[in-house]
């Protein structure tokens, strides 16, 4: 007997699960599953049981309006650990009505505008980009870190999805602690659709704290180079200045001539610097280098 999964809403799926992963996290211990029947039994660790609840999330969504039930197996193709099953025969085909229109799954074609607000600082500082649908975490990361124009990836970091942490598996394992791998998780997997809101943070030290939001998905244009920033406000706070807090103490020191520490801040700064100053061209220069 397989164990299927049974659609259910995606609240609902979050509100039962979140507890376990949470279990599981704190006890650092292995997780036994078994179906209704208690005949078939399963054994996993924190690592895989965090991964196969980010895969299930994404089944359970892509599953909204469906009337049908998803098998393991279907889990076990989105893995690349078996073929997907195939229908035992054709549906009969359906004519579209005009008032309504069948859901399509998410292809490379489909482009995400995201907007990226980095939290605790005003006036805000904001990015606004379009990423194909199938871009990584670990992309967008990367992304995010050009946008900003002064951030190198000097620290670490993590994105944080209806509860699941991403990031850097093997360097989070390292360090005791346990995240799902960005460079496997597409944003098409993860994102239920337009207004999701998530979130990610730069250097744990500083705390750079961001909130993103999928504004709009959008069909791509053939004429048009993606990952783009189409629009941004106010220059990306420099490495290492302190967080937020820090940051604010550094603009009202560069912009106090008599403060003792003014002329050794803008050295350290690279001799001037302007927080208002924002060049779009210069970011998707910088976006096509470094993503």
């Amino acid at each position: 007997m397989k164990p299927t999964l049974t659609q259910c809403s995606l609240k609902d799926f979050k509100a039962r699960v979140q507890p376990y992963v949470e279990l599981v996290r704190e006890s650092k211990i292995p997780l036994v599953i078994t179906d209704e029947s208690n005949q078939n039994v399963v054994l996993i660790d924190t690592e895989t049981f965090a991964m196969f609840t980010a895969v299930a999330l994404a089944a359970n969504a892509a599953m909204q309006g469906s009337a049908v039930n998803s098998s393991i197996l279907k889990l076990e193709s989105m893995l690349g650990l078996a073929p997907a099953p195939q229908p035992a025969s054709k549906k009969k085909s359906t004519a579209k009505s005009p008032g309504k229109s069948r859901s399509k799954p998410k292809a490379t074609s489909d482009i995400y505008q995201l907007k990226i607000t980095l939290k605790n600082i005003k006036p805000p500082i904001w990015r606004r980009v379009l990423v194909p649908s199938d871009f990584t975490l670990d992309q967008l990361h990367r992304l995010i870190q050009a946008t900003m124009d002064r951030w190198y990836d000097y620290h670490l970091h993590e994105f944080i999805i209806d509860g699941i942490r991403y990031g850097d598996a093997a360097g989070a394992l390292e360090a005791g602690d346990s995240v799902v791998e960005e460079t496997r998780t597409h944003l098409q997997n993860v994102l239920r659709g337009e207004k999701h809101k998530f979130e990610y943070t730069y250097d744990f030290g500083d705390s750079w704290d961001h909130e993103i939001v999928l504004e709009k998905i959008l069909a791509r244009e053939g004429d048009q180079t993606y990952p783009r920033c189409i629009k941004g406000k106010r220059s990306g706070p420099p490495e290492d200045c302190g967080g937020p807090w820090g940051y604010a103490d550094f603009l009202a020191t560069i912009g106090d001539p008599e403060n003792p520490e003014h002329e050794e801040l803008l050295e350290w700064a690279g001799g001037e610097f302007d927080p208002e100053y924002f060049d779009l061209e210069e970011i998707n220069q910088e976006m096509k280098a470094r993503v």
